[in-house]
């Protein structure tokens, strides 16, 4: 009988001995939970706090003018022109108006990259014609404030004629000696103006093309025509300039023989320092798209063409 009774015994003892094994586990696992939870949060603070002993550095690219944003060229032309005009109202020196030349330059080059269908294109055009007049001008102080130096200089190195201080005609041979120095002065500066340098801006068929401007305003591109007999101007330099078909006139041009334009006056034609007076220019039909400088004006002066400018030698 007790044979029969063990093996359940046996059985009892294993399933009492399982649930407290069970038990055991249960209550340990929380334990290893919480600590591996723990474990996790301090890996996490570390992981949060070790960036700020870490230093920060800035990508030097992610400020270089390449990636500056300039926006609309033309307000770029107005601070350019801005800055240009208070400089001219205070300018002393060569050097004021030196830099008062570089920002027209800037103010004219923002303009001609206003793009076509930008609602400043039309008032764009305007302003390159005003600004180059402006700029003209600052060019022309810079020739009239190197004159003064240059015959203030020539004054200070006249020679020492008081030498005999009891000489009472000393202080007038030095009055006469400053008196002649600046005349003399006068006829070597007028020598270096005799020739004027023009940059060449590009090439239409290998002609020159420069800037060309009429009345002292309007500046234009034109190619150098040396075959025309005639400078010819477009339709709509015309209109900007403000010429009218005063008669009918025969011209030759570097293509064609005796091509007949309406014809008109115009006050002025300038390259830089080289200027001719009421000069008449034929006004071509509307399929010229650059004007051409003609013999009318190139005729006044020896023409010398070189690589990159050309040469005007007053005769």
């Amino acid at each position: 009988m007790l044979s029969r009774q063990n093996p359940s015994a046996t059985i009892l003892l294993l399933a009492s001995t399982l649930a407290l094994v069970s038990v055991a586990c249960s209550d340990v696992n929380p334990l290893d939970s919480s600590s591996e939870s723990v474990k996790r949060v301090s890996d996490s603070t570390n992981s949060t706090t070790a960036p700020r002993n870490t230093p920060k550095f800035v990508d030097p690219t992610a400020v270089s003018p390449s990636n500056v944003n300039l926006g609309n060229p033309y307000e770029w032309a107005m601070r350019a022109a801005q800055s240009a005009t208070t400089i001219s109202q205070s300018a002393q020196s060569i050097d004021d108006w030196n830099l008062a030349i570089n920002h027209w330059l800037e103010a004219i080059d923002f303009l001609k990259t206003v793009p076509t269908d930008s609602p400043y294109y039309a008032i764009a055009n305007n302003k390159i014609a005003e600004y180059q007049h402006q700029l003209i001008s600052a060019q022309q102080q810079v020739i009239r404030l190197s004159q003064k130096y240059n015959s203030a200089d020539q004054v200070a190195l006249s020679p020492n004629t008081t030498e005999n201080p009891l000489n009472p005609t000393a202080p007038e041979n030095i009055t006469q000696l400053e008196l002649g120095q600046p005349k003399n002065q006068s006829k070597s500066i007028s020598s270096n103006l005799k020739v004027f340098t023009v940059p060449i801006k590009r090439r239409a068929s290998g002609t020159p093309v420069i800037d060309v401007t009429f009345n002292g305003l309007h500046t234009f591109e034109m190619v150098m025509d040396t075959g025309a007999s005639t400078t010819v101007i477009t339709p709509t330099m015309a209109d900007q300039i403000g010429v009218k078909v005063e008669e009918i006139v025969m011209a030759d041009t570097a293509s064609e023989k005796r091509v007949q334009f309406g014809a008109g006056k115009v006050k002025s034609i300038a390259v830089e320092g080289a200027v001719a007076k009421n000069i008449k220019v034929a006004i071509a039909n509307s399929g010229l798209e650059v004007g051409l400088l003609g013999q009318d004006f190139l005729s006044k002066y020896d023409v010398l063409m070189k690589r990159d400018v050309i040469e005007f030698h007053r005769r």
